[in-house]
């Protein structure tokens, strides 16, 4: 049986080599703004540039809105596991 491609290599070699795994899908967000295809040439100037403008914005706000998701989901993990830390004994942190 012939695999396309190997994933084990990819966390074989620490934490660094796994980080990649992380990074990746912010990579490929931000490449996003690089890929616009090009404006016709139409009769038409001003809804092209309108219709870029509005691609443009798009392609740096998902981006954007990426990494501002992923920074409060793990402050949000930190600030949960250091209160659940500060008291072992909270009801809160318990599992219903």
């Amino acid at each position: 049986m012939r695999e396309a491609y190997d994933w084990t290599r990819l966390t074989i070699g620490g934490a660094w080599r796994a980080l990649w795994l992380f990074v990746l899908p912010f990579l490929l967000v931000n490449l996003v703004a690089w890929m616009q295809p090009r404006r016709p040439c139409g009769t038409d100037k001003l809804h092209t540039k309108v219709a870029g403008a509005v691609y443009e914005f798009g392609a740096r706000l998902l981006p954007l809105s990426l990494t501002v998701l992923v920074v409060g989901t793990f402050g949000q993990l930190d600030q949960f596991a250091w209160q659940c830390a500060r008291d072992t004994t909270a009801v809160s942190c318990s599992s219903p």
